[in-house]
């Protein structure tokens, strides 16, 4: 009986980028390390994008006075936009631990807007967060996929 070496034949992954910012995420797929982009999944946060009158509806509404020009108001804005982007990088990082969990990627590239990809390094698991190939502080959310694509390594 001759022994003939037995070929075992490995299941290629593709490569996820996932491109985001406070508003939107888009969750882009490259088949192999040097392929083009194709978009796979993109996920909204619209409750980012409301108005500032929508935000506070049931506030005061009290923008300045002139003994104080912050505006308390102003602040609970601010404070309630940066919690919808917590709350919208908690969902894009469950999203990516659940691709992790189902083996889809084989590494994850992250592209976001600065603050943003602040909050995903935060939330990211630490099973995930070895994914992670490479990290990049720009919003490219609206971009074409060729400009992103031409942005990241030439081999992901």
């Amino acid at each position: 009986m001759s022994s003939l070496p037995i070929r075992r034949r490995t299941v290629s992954r593709p490569i996820c980028v996932v491109v985001a910012d406070h508003g939107g995420a888009r969750f882009l797929t490259a088949a192999t390390p040097r392929a083009a982009l194709v978009e796979h999944t993109a996920l909204q946060n619209p409750a980012f994008r409301l108005r500032e009158h929508e935000l506070d509806a049931d506030q005061s509404g009290n923008l300045a006075t002139p003994s104080h020009a912050g505006g308390h108001a102003t602040d609970e804005r601010d404070a309630t936009r940066r919690h919808l982007a917590d709350e919208f990088a908690r969902r894009v990082c469950a999203e990516l631990r659940s691709e992790r969990l189902g083996q889809r990627y084989l590494r994850i590239h992250l592209v976001a807007q600065p603050n943003f990809l602040g909050l995903l390094r935060r939330h990211l698991d630490r099973p995930t967060q070895r994914l992670v190939a490479s990290q990049i502080g720009k919003d490219m959310v609206r971009r074409q996929l060729a400009d992103i694509r031409r942005l990241l390594p030439e081999r992901l």
